[in-house]
Protein backbone atom coordinates (compact mmCIF):
# COMPACT_ATOMS: atom_id res chain seq x y z
CA UNK A 1 0.00 0.00 0.00
CA UNK A 2 1.10 3.29 -1.18
CA UNK A 3 -0.23 6.23 0.74
CA UNK A 4 0.69 9.80 0.00
CA UNK A 5 1.39 13.05 -2.56
CA UNK A 6 0.27 12.31 -6.24
CA UNK A 7 4.02 13.19 -6.98
CA UNK A 8 4.95 9.94 -5.23
CA UNK A 9 2.97 8.43 -7.68
CA UNK A 10 5.15 8.83 -10.15
CA UNK A 11 8.16 7.50 -8.14
CA UNK A 12 6.40 4.14 -8.09
CA UNK A 13 5.47 4.57 -11.99
CA UNK A 14 1.44 5.08 -11.40
CA UNK A 15 -0.90 8.11 -12.51
CA UNK A 16 -3.84 9.16 -10.88
CA UNK A 17 -7.10 8.32 -12.88
CA UNK A 18 -9.03 11.25 -13.95
CA UNK A 19 -11.72 10.41 -11.63
CA UNK A 20 -9.43 10.38 -8.88
CA UNK A 21 -7.44 13.72 -10.39
CA UNK A 22 -11.13 15.53 -10.15
CA UNK A 23 -11.51 14.57 -6.17
CA UNK A 24 -8.26 15.84 -5.83
CA UNK A 25 -9.09 18.95 -7.10
CA UNK A 26 -12.29 19.06 -5.19
CA UNK A 27 -10.49 18.21 -1.82
CA UNK A 28 -8.29 21.30 -2.50
CA UNK A 29 -11.14 23.21 -3.65
CA UNK A 30 -12.51 23.08 -0.18
CA UNK A 31 -9.00 23.80 1.01
CA UNK A 32 -8.37 20.31 1.75
CA UNK A 33 -5.24 18.04 1.38
CA UNK A 34 -5.76 15.59 -0.79
CA UNK A 35 -4.32 12.04 -0.01
CA UNK A 36 -3.84 9.11 -2.67
CA UNK A 37 -4.11 5.90 -1.18
CA UNK A 38 -2.73 3.13 -4.45
CA UNK A 39 -2.38 -1.11 -3.93
CA UNK A 40 -1.56 -3.45 -6.33
CA UNK A 41 -0.04 -1.31 -8.78
CA UNK A 42 -2.28 1.35 -9.31
CA UNK A 43 -4.13 4.41 -7.47
CA UNK A 44 -7.78 3.63 -5.63
CA UNK A 45 -8.36 6.49 -3.46
CA UNK A 46 -7.88 10.24 -2.37
CA UNK A 47 -8.58 10.83 1.58
CA UNK A 48 -9.42 14.58 2.03
CA UNK A 49 -7.89 15.77 5.48
CA UNK A 50 -7.62 18.95 7.41
CA UNK A 51 -5.89 19.90 10.11
CA UNK A 52 -7.58 22.47 12.95
CA UNK A 53 -5.45 25.41 13.79
CA UNK A 54 -5.07 25.72 17.65
CA UNK A 55 -6.76 28.48 19.68
CA UNK A 56 -3.51 29.78 20.97
CA UNK A 57 -1.76 30.04 17.59
CA UNK A 58 -2.26 33.47 16.32
CA UNK A 59 -1.37 34.74 19.58
CA UNK A 60 1.32 32.60 19.53
CA UNK A 61 2.29 34.26 16.00
CA UNK A 62 1.59 38.05 17.53
CA UNK A 63 3.91 36.91 20.52
CA UNK A 64 6.76 36.79 18.12
CA UNK A 65 5.88 39.47 16.03
CA UNK A 66 6.12 41.25 19.23
CA UNK A 67 10.06 39.88 19.64
CA UNK A 68 10.79 41.04 16.63
CA UNK A 69 10.92 38.10 14.52
CA UNK A 70 9.51 36.99 11.25
CA UNK A 71 7.40 33.74 11.81
CA UNK A 72 7.01 31.26 8.02
CA UNK A 73 4.89 29.24 7.61
CA UNK A 74 6.93 25.93 6.58
CA UNK A 75 4.75 23.29 5.26
CA UNK A 76 3.99 20.03 3.21
CA UNK A 77 0.92 21.04 2.87
CA UNK A 78 0.06 22.44 -0.39
CA UNK A 79 -0.65 25.83 -1.60
CA UNK A 80 -4.29 27.10 -0.61
CA UNK A 81 -4.32 24.93 2.89
CA UNK A 82 -1.26 26.71 3.79
CA UNK A 83 -2.09 30.32 2.58
CA UNK A 84 -5.43 29.71 3.83
CA UNK A 85 -3.80 28.63 7.80
CA UNK A 86 -1.53 31.47 7.55
CA UNK A 87 -4.17 34.13 7.39
CA UNK A 88 -5.92 32.34 10.29
CA UNK A 89 -2.58 32.71 12.35
CA UNK A 90 -1.74 36.13 10.76
CA UNK A 91 1.36 35.11 8.91
CA UNK A 92 2.06 37.43 5.62
CA UNK A 93 1.22 35.36 2.35
CA UNK A 94 4.87 36.06 1.48
CA UNK A 95 6.82 34.23 4.52
CA UNK A 96 3.96 30.92 3.74
CA UNK A 97 6.67 28.27 2.17
CA UNK A 98 4.67 25.20 1.24
CA UNK A 99 4.38 21.82 -0.32
CA UNK A 100 7.95 21.23 0.99
CA UNK A 101 8.76 17.62 1.84
CA UNK A 102 10.17 16.55 5.73
CA UNK A 103 13.32 15.81 4.18
CA UNK A 104 13.48 19.05 2.58
CA UNK A 105 12.76 21.07 5.41
CA UNK A 106 16.51 21.85 6.21
CA UNK A 107 17.32 22.80 3.24
CA UNK A 108 14.73 25.63 3.42
CA UNK A 109 16.45 26.90 6.85
CA UNK A 110 19.50 26.90 5.97
CA UNK A 111 18.00 28.70 2.40
CA UNK A 112 16.63 31.49 4.95
CA UNK A 113 20.09 31.51 7.08
CA UNK A 114 21.96 31.76 3.98
CA UNK A 115 20.34 34.90 3.50
CA UNK A 116 20.84 36.41 6.53
CA UNK A 117 17.88 34.91 8.65
CA UNK A 118 18.24 33.91 12.14
CA UNK A 119 16.05 31.00 11.02
CA UNK A 120 14.90 27.64 13.22
CA UNK A 121 11.78 25.51 13.24
CA UNK A 122 8.90 24.85 15.44
CA UNK A 123 7.86 21.17 14.24
CA UNK A 124 3.71 20.49 14.24
CA UNK A 125 4.07 16.88 12.74
CA UNK A 126 5.50 13.12 14.06
CA UNK A 127 7.65 13.43 10.57
CA UNK A 128 8.97 17.03 11.97
CA UNK A 129 10.08 15.23 14.96
CA UNK A 130 12.84 13.67 12.80
CA UNK A 131 14.15 16.47 11.02
CA UNK A 132 17.93 17.73 12.64
CA UNK A 133 17.10 21.57 11.87
CA UNK A 134 20.55 23.68 12.30
CA UNK A 135 19.70 26.56 14.26
CA UNK A 136 19.76 27.79 18.09
CA UNK A 137 16.71 25.53 19.10
CA UNK A 138 14.18 23.46 17.77
CA UNK A 139 11.05 21.84 19.26
CA UNK A 140 8.32 19.57 18.22
CA UNK A 141 5.45 18.49 20.34
CA UNK A 142 5.96 14.53 19.52
CA UNK A 143 9.67 14.87 20.30
CA UNK A 144 10.25 11.97 22.56
CA UNK A 145 6.59 11.47 23.17
CA UNK A 146 6.69 15.10 25.56
CA UNK A 147 4.99 18.55 25.21
CA UNK A 148 6.83 21.08 23.47
CA UNK A 149 10.22 21.50 24.80
CA UNK A 150 13.22 23.51 23.82
CA UNK A 151 16.58 21.60 22.87
CA UNK A 152 19.72 22.46 20.85
CA UNK A 153 19.92 21.15 17.59
CA UNK A 154 22.44 18.63 16.81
Amino acid sequence: MLVGRERLLGDWAMELPEGLRHAKAEAEARVRTAVVVAWAGEARAVLEVADAVRDTSAEAVTRLRALGLIPVLLTGDNRAVAKSVAREVGIAPEDVIAEVLPQDKVDVVKRLQGEGRSATMVGDSVKDASVPVPGPIWSSPWARGRMPRPRRAT
